[in-house]
């Protein structure tokens, strides 16, 4: 089935029913609104207003999502698995570590839904049984918000989780890119000159030909330099 066959078979849908596939479509369409509305430029308060409408409405089809998985119990695992991915992106784009070109001007409100929104990740990860090369993906996202909230030590120990779940799933790049922020944790919470030259080592390993290495290691420094001006309270 093309995809515009699907999407029409999705419209198609009373008005009563939201089966999971739509959800998963609405998320998908909501998402790329978002990169369109911030790659269109604007002033800050352009890219404000932007951010803002996206949160609110991620917010409300993730709490719809969640609710259909607790009406239809016969379904939960379908509608958890497409809440998934929305509690990620939410949480991802909720990050000021990105630095303000990329996601615009993160305020404190979208910091703490972003941080409650990993940790919903991790435990629907857990309902639904995801294997560790998708479950990494929320830990990384949990540590990268614990450190937007100034708290280190429980970033490190995201991070650290995260590492461990790419090496069990063989991938040698999630691995490295994970010990890098364990890295930026400890810089970012003055743990020592050894984080920093530990941090140009994994630099060094993830700008190795091949894969996408290269734009993990460039994100260190965007991130600390975004982190250094402006982390949010928990």
């Amino acid at each position: 089935m093309s995809k515009q066959a699907a999407l029409a078979a999705l419209l198609a849908e009373p008005l009563e029913v939201t089966s999971p596939d739509s959800l998963r479509v609405a998320h998908g369409l909501l998402s790329r609104m978002l990169r369109s509305g911030l790659a269109g430029g604007g002033d800050v308060q352009h890219r404000q207003q932007h951010l803002d409408g996206y949160v609110l409405l991620m917010k409300a089809l993730l709490q719809h999502t969640l609710k259909q998985a607790e009406r239809h119990p016969q379904q939960a695992k379908a509608y958890k698995a497409a809440a998934i991915p929305m509690t990620f992106n939410l949480a991802a784009n909720t990050w000021v570590g990105w630095g303000l070109d990329e996601v615009g001007p993160v305020a404190a409100q979208h910091h703490r839904l972003g941080l409650a929104a990993a940790r919903k990740n991790i435990e629907l990860a857990a309902d639904v049984g995801l294997g560790p090369e998708r479950r990494r993906n929320g830990y990384w996202v949990l540590g990268a918000q614990l450190l937007a909230s100034a708290d280190y030590e429980a970033a490190t120990a995201a991070f650290q989780t995260a590492k461990e779940l790419g090496g069990d799933s063989a991938d040698a790049t999630a691995a490295s890119m994970a010990e890098g922020w364990i890295h930026v944790a400890g810089i970012l919470g003055g743990g020592g000159p050894d984080h920093a030259r530990q941090l140009e080592r994994v630099k060094e390993e993830l700008r190795r030909p091949g894969g996408d290495g290269p734009f993990y290691a460039d994100q260190y420094d965007t991130a600390i330099a975004a982190l250094r001006s402006g982390p949010h309270a928990p």
